[in-house]
């Protein structure tokens, strides 16, 4: 029952004096004062003190309090989490992260004597198998997971949470040149996936078109449009399946006239709305693991240099990469270069900046002056 000389601050939150009560159940039954570093002056205070007002509430409805959680093992805990988010979608990923990233680190440790200093450490010793940094996205996408179990048992205040990951600086896109194009085509002509010349046209269609290689095992044959010059891609195949495109948009991308032949002979031999590229279950392509091994084959058979510095290793994505090397040398528009990758302006500027700045420098900077301001009786200053 809320009293009279307290003044609300949120739901369930009020100002007690120089205090803050909480107060939750039917009435606000329940209530708990909390100690005095908690200011009602203070806004941070006053979030902090909704968030423990939303776990009292929890514990009370579910019957299991605080402190049983708190004194759950690790292990446990994510058992539990995992058991409880079973029917979501994202969950094997999940299941993934937990299992292989933090139950090694934390397994055994009770639940709530895990705090923030040795989740940054652990963090802080993260390093791919070639001993570079994960990206900030990629860290942040790790620790998410972390925080879902924490947070899910009402761990207050959770340690996973306010970590800062600083942003790390990822190597350059790279390109193929022109030479190794031809090589790399001309070597990929030597290997089938599951039909013929499969893989040649894959390369094809991501030197020429410059898709994402989700787009490029998402096509089937009525992608290719009635006049041959163009592709429609509206999804792509991923490790979960089949699905929109990243962006969510549909778009027509053009095909290079040297490309057609290839990619129409190619879509002629399949049947109507038949998926391009199949398994060996004849299903869509959703492990890239033998595609990106006969890659890595190519580049020895062909002897093209596979990891160049400062760049990043030419995986199938360096095919999108050349195609947008190449439009940026033919001095396009970059909202048509973008919109041909399906990038915003903005993204394809970033990622491609160190390619624009490579075809637009000059020796002559002269059109940097601008116009000339007369001499109003300024002097220069000795």
């Amino acid at each position: 029952m809320v009293e009279r000389d307290e003044i609300r601050l949120a739901v369930g939150v009020y100002q007690f004096g120089d205090r803050i009560r909480i107060r939750w159940g039917k009435g606000g039954c329940y209530s708990e004062v909390l100690s005095d570093k908690f200011s009602p002056y203070n806004e941070r205070h006053i979030k902090a003190a909704v968030k423990l007002r939303d776990v009292r509430k929890a514990e009370t409805e579910t019957g299991c309090h605080g402190d049983e959680f708190y004194t759950m093992r690790f292990e446990d805990a994510v058992e539990r989490y995992l058991y409880r988010k079973r029917f979501l979608a994202s969950v094997k990923k999940a299941d993934l992260k937990l299992r292989t990233i933090w139950l090694p680190e934390l397994r055994g440790r009770i639940l709530g004597s895990i705090h923030q200093a040795e989740i940054i450490s652990i963090i802080s010793k993260w390093q791919k198998k070639d001993g570079t940094q994960y990206s900030r996205s990629e860290q942040m996408n790790r620790l998410g997971y972390l925080i879902g179990v924490f947070k899910h048992h009402g761990i207050w205040p959770n340690p996973a949470e306010g970590i800062e990951i600083e942003a790390t600086a990822s190597p350059l896109v790279d390109k193929y040149e022109r030479d190794e194009r031809e090589a790399f085509l001309l070597g990929a002509l030597d290997y089938t996936y599951v039909r013929p010349g499969d893989y040649y046209v894959m390369a094809v269609i991501g030197f020429a078109c410059g898709l994402r290689t989700g787009e490029i095992l998402g096509l089937s044959t009525d992608c290719l449009t009635a006049s041959g010059e163009d592709l429609h891609i509206y999804r792509q195949v991923t490790d979960r399946g089949v699905g929109p495109t990243k962006t969510l948009w549909n778009r027509h991308v053009y095909i290079p006239t040297w490309a057609r032949p290839h990619i129409t002979r190619y879509v002629n031999q399949r049947k109507s709305g038949e998926f391009l590229f199949v398994n060996t279950e004849d299903n869509p392509i959703k492990d890239r693991v033998p595609l990106y091994n006969i890659h890595k084959k190519i580049h020895v058979d062909k002897d093209i240099v596979l990891d160049r510095q400062p760049y990043q290793p030419r995986d199938m994505y360096c095919w999108r990469h050349t195609r947008a090397s190449e439009l940026i040398s033919q001095n396009n528009v970059h909202a048509e270069c973008a919109a041909e990758l399906g990038h915003g302006v903005g993204v394809f500027r970033d990622v491609y900046a160190h390619f624009i700045r490579g075809y637009s420098e000059k020796t002559d900077r002269s059109h940097l002056d601008g116009v000339a301001v007369p001499n109003h009786g300024l002097r220069i200053v000795k």
